[in-house]
């Protein structure tokens, strides 16, 4: 059994504008003290992490609302690289299932952390598309980019709208090509807010049929 870890490191994760990225203080040296220990202080959305639906709408499902197998489904893999805006068929999508896009934007986040950000090329899902991700029945929808769209984040509320949740900051998407997997989702655990840093990775059960 193999897996592929699908998160990006929190020491390495850029943060966006207006927004801090992960702070670490030293509370204990072992050289000092004869152990360590150390203080993170960080946004809820920095680096990989998961959007609950009081992300973006009001009075919104927040952690404590979701089960554990709420964060554990079949992933579908759909290369998106190239595009802008992401409207692709959904052949074989089942409720349930987890949709990683693949826009290949993530590989360089750590050294152009401008350029990953950057609102006017950001690649992004139309409103039509997440329509028919709700109207589908899909659990999670996760992107190896900063955001699934751009202000003012009409799709983020009509995925969120629909009880699906976003992860966003992906890597090693591309480690899926042709992979049947398992995607599990490990937010940090809280109960009442808008977001979380997680650990995401697929577990890789077989080669797809060609």
């Amino acid at each position: 059994m193999k897996y592929i870890d699908l998160t990006m490191s929190i020491e390495a994760a850029p943060a966006f504008e207006g927004n801090k990225a992960a702070e670490f203080e030293c509370l204990a040296d072992f050289a000092r003290d004869g152990w360590n220990e150390h203080r993170m202080a960080m946004d809820l959305h920095v680096g990989t992490h998961i959007d609950f639906p009081f992300h973006m709408i009001d009075g919104g499902k927040v952690q404590k609302d979701f089960g554990l197998d709420d964060f554990i489904g079949r992933g579908r893999l759909i290369d998106v690289r190239g595009m802008f805006e992401i409207e692709v068929p959904l052949d074989g999508v089942e409720v349930g299932d987890i949709l990683l896009f693949w826009t290949g934007r993530s590989d360089s986040a750590a050294e152009d952390s401008d350029r990953y950000f950057d609102s006017a090329s950001s690649p992004r899902l139309s409103e039509k598309f997440a329509a028919e991700i709700v109207r589908r029945g899909v659990k999670i929808v996760g992107i190896d980019s900063w955001s699934v769209d751009v202000a003012p984040f009409p799709v983020h509320k009509i995925l969120l709208g629909g009880g699906v949740l976003i992860v966003e900051n992906l890597l090693n998407l591309g480690a899926l090509v042709g992979r049947e997997f398992k995607v599990f989702v490990a937010p940090l655990r809280h109960e009442s807010y808008d977001g979380a840093p997680a650990r995401v990775f697929a577990e890789l059960v077989k080669l797809a049929a060609c």
